[in-house]
């Protein structure tokens, strides 16, 4: 197949097929302004054609930065993976891959993350399950014990959100994942806020000082109204307090509250009676590593470091090799190394969600020298992320 970035008419054609492929029920009036969209789109949109020319699959690949051990990298989200129905198991998202991610190498992208329907099929293509957040199901009443004194705001259409993006950089700084927002993405972020879609964004603060903020959703369940947060942002330990003395307000509204979280924060302690608790972590989200080099380059690193590693990706040649960690150094090296593994290892490793001791469990993996210091480089870290793509 032939594979290539798409533009004009081909953008349209290829926004079809993604709604064919995700069930969408639209009639001409959505098709037309869906082909409308597409033709203005600026996306890196990629596509697969068969040999008289037919588009068969498209990828996107949307283009963010990402907080990583406290500084911002490039990094892509994919998105829309589809193919016609004539053409599935022909190759094409195969095809397309091979292309693109050697292209997201050569553009500077760090990792590459998606939301998979299924996550063999995105093994084949090098990327793994990584868990992005703690979520939390439980009564409210479990935090009737939590006072929140301060005010309560609504936002509404026209209000300014810069005490929202402010709470949020802050509160994202330390938190891998997390992608930094930009005017469109909040503008997105916030078009669902309305009566009518009953999704609602609050900010909490006392005094003059905003704490946190709140966004979530009433969710309709026949026991019981269900009140899903789908993002927060809070400033220490006040912030945190406010938003617990918030939701305990609604014990006579919700049957359950539905409360994600950075992977560091466990809620257990803070609730009444933990018994009445769920605590999961969502494993619909992957990762892979486009570049061994540039993340090495910019992960936090321990004193003292001092490893080689040889990272392996059969689908980027770039991305493939052996590197010398030496303190801040970091350089291709022909000498042996202290540590193989998959780049999709690697990746898991470098945003914290394993550790050096389960990395060692992993098939593929070589730890050829126990005495290298390379374990204290990759403590388990914060993880938070609440945007989709």
């Amino acid at each position: 197949m032939l594979v290539k970035r798409l533009s004009g008419a081909e953008r349209a054609d290829a926004a079809v097929i993604s709604m064919v492929a995700f069930h969408v029920r639209a009639g001409e009036e959505a098709l037309r302004k869906e082909r409308e969209d597409a033709l203005k789109s600026v996306d890196d949109d990629w596509g697969a054609f068969d040999g008289s020319g037919t588009l068969a699959a498209r990828i996107i690949r949307n283009v963010y930065e990402a907080h990583f051990d406290g500084g911002i990298i490039p990094v892509n989200g994919i998105g829309a993976v589809s193919t016609l129905p004539e053409y599935r198991e022909s190759g094409a998202i195969r095809a397309i891959f091979e292309k693109l991610l050697p292209a997201a190498y050569d553009a500077g992208d760090v990792f590459s993350t998606l939301y998979p329907f299924r996550h063999d099929f995105y093994r084949k293509f090098g990327y793994e399950t990584v868990t992005y957040k703690s979520e939390y199901r439980f009564p409210p009443a479990l935090l009737r014990h939590y006072r929140f004194t301060g005010w309560a705001r609504p936002w509404k259409a026209g209000d300014p959100l810069e005490p929202f993006t402010a709470l949020y950089e802050s509160f994202a700084a330390r938190l891998n994942l997390a992608l930094r927002r930009n005017g469109e993405m909040v503008k997105e972020w916030t078009s669902g806020v309305n009566l009518e879609k009953r999704r609602f964004l609050y900010l909490l603060g006392e005094g003059s000082e905003p704490l946190a903020y709140l966004a979530f959703r009433d969710v309709y369940r026949p026991e019981a109204a269900e009140l899903r947060v789908e993002d927060l942002a809070f400033s220490g330990r006040r912030g945190f307090l406010a938003i617990l003395g918030f939701l305990g307000r609604f014990s006579a509204d919700y049957g359950k509250v539905v409360l994600p979280l950075p992977t560091d924060l466990d809620l257990l302690p803070f609730l009444s009676d933990p018994y009445e608790a769920e605590k999961s972590f969502p494993a619909d989200h992957m990762i892979r590593l486009i570049n061994a080099e540039k993340m090495l380059s910019l992960l936090r690193k321990s004193d003292g470091a001092h490893f080689a590693v040889r990272v392996l990706d059969p689908l980027i040649p770039g991305n493939e090799g052996t590197f010398l960690v030496e303190g801040e150094s970091v350089t291709r090296t022909d000498r042996e190394p202290d540590l193989v593994l998959p780049q999709s290892v690697l990746a898991l490793l470098a945003v914290g969600a394993v550790s050096p001791y389960e990395v060692s469990l992993f098939p593929g993996v070589e730890i050829r020298n126990e005495n290298a210091r390379w374990a204290a480089c990759f403590p388990e870290k914060a993880r938070f992320l609440t945007d989709h793509f």
